[in-house]
Parts: C-alpha cells; structure tokens; sequence
C-alpha cells in the first residue's frame, strides 16, 4: 500500500501539447508512484484554457472538483459542475478511439 497526502505532490505547468494554454497538474498516481495501470492527476483550466480532442488508452474518469466548464466527446457535450463525474469508456471503432475535450473546470 502506499499512501499519498495530495499537498506533498508538486504541482506543475504545462503548456502545449493538447493544451491551449498552461493548465496546472499534480500527477498523484502514475508508473514513478509504482502503478502498472493507473494515473491519476488533478488538472486545474483557468478560465479561457482547453484541451483538444485527443484520445486516451484506456477508459477515463473525470471528477469535477471545482469550476464549471465544458466536457465533450465528438458525439455530446456536457456542462460540468463540481460534484459531477464523467466516464469516458474506451470504446474503440474500426481503430479508432473516443476522443474528449474539456476546458476550464479542475478535475481529478
């Protein structure tokens, strides 16, 4: 087992990639914390800030922690509120992968 207090996480920024603009991450699980499987990070959009559609190898969760802001697939778009979760399943089709965006909210 291992436990992790999320304030001793570093928090960074990132800037580029699917990113529009910098957004703020503490990466709490990943392979440099001994998972295999899993990842899990705290993103935080200021306001104006989004992603890109892009797609992910396996499912995805995310969990509204504060703000409010936009979670879209290429199908549906939702408007998340703090309190809300959203699967994205892995659903590939003819090789391709459900791709998502979002933009603004902090999620986990």
């Amino acid at each position: 087992m291992k436990a992790i207090r999320i304030s001793d996480v570093p928090e960074q920024e990132v800037t580029g990639g699917i990113f529009t603009g910098t957004v703020r991450i503490r990466s709490l699980v990943n392979e440099a914390t001994g998972s295999k499987d899993l990842s899990i990070a705290i993103v935080h959009f200021p306001k104006g800030v989004r992603n890109v559609f892009h797609s992910h190898s396996s499912d995805q969760v995310l969990y509204i922690l504060e703000g409010k802001g936009i979670v879209a697939t290429e199908k549906e778009k939702v408007t998340a509120v703090p309190g809300m979760v959203f699967l994205i399943r892995l659903e590939k089709t003819i090789g391709t992968e459900p791709r998502m965006t979002a933009t603004s909210p902090t999620y986990l």
